[in-house]
């Protein structure tokens, strides 16, 4: 009697048989770097912008709110491949003004970064959907699994973001802005999930 494989390699051998998911797999890797990057770089830099920190991180708190509240609804509706380009797109273009925004103009500058860490809090939500909706079942926990651990990789260099400053203030909100638009493109090349 054949003793059952193991359900890593066997996602493995399939994987190494239905290649596109391979593709789908790195895209879907790059899309949770990029979600974790900004998500935790733009908690912690909440408390260093203008104006005062605990008020700025509870903003930074509530503008999470719309994100596991209307999310479902809109995903529902739009679609998992279209929404989760939007996402990706506002957010580039929410942090793109900061670019050319003085944080002496404290109201303005929160506003576009707390749209900014809006966004990245609903394309964490939207990933777990859409990643959910792209790989088939027997291999579904793997690549997700995949993916999250290679987010990680975001969540730690999100830490080191902050010294960008250094090199010229706008640099952190360019980089911020410049990995979420490349993610929305990246999602162009994902399959689209609605109605199949």
């Amino acid at each position: 009697m054949e003793k059952k494989k193991s359900g890593i390699l066997e996602s493995f051998q399939f994987l190494w048989i239905h290649q596109k998911y391979i593709r789908y797999l790195i895209a879907t890797i790059f899309l949770w770097i990029t979600d974790m990057l900004l998500y935790n770089a733009m908690s912690l830099i909440s408390t260093s912008l203008a104006g005062d920190a605990y008020l700025n991180y509870l903003f930074s708190g509530i503008i999470e709110i719309p994100a596991y509240t209307f999310i479902p609804l809109l995903i529902n509706r739009i679609g998992c491949k279209k929404f989760v380009i939007i996402v990706h797109i506002f957010t580039a273009a929410a942090l793109f003004p900061i670019l050319f925004i003085q944080p002496d103009f404290q109201i303005i500058y929160i506003t576009f970064w707390l749209l900014g860490k809006l966004g990245a809090a609903v394309g964490i939500v939207s990933l777990f959907v859409y990643g959910a909706e792209i790989f088939p079942t027997n291999i579904r926990s793997t690549c997700l699994g995949t993916a999250a651990f290679f987010g990680n990789i975001g969540g730690m260099i999100s830490v080191q973001t902050q010294y960008l400053k250094q090199i010229n203030p706008i640099f952190p909100a360019a980089f911020y802005s410049f990995m979420s638009f490349t993610a929305g493109i990246i999602t162009l090349f994902l399959p689209e999930t609605v109605h199949v």
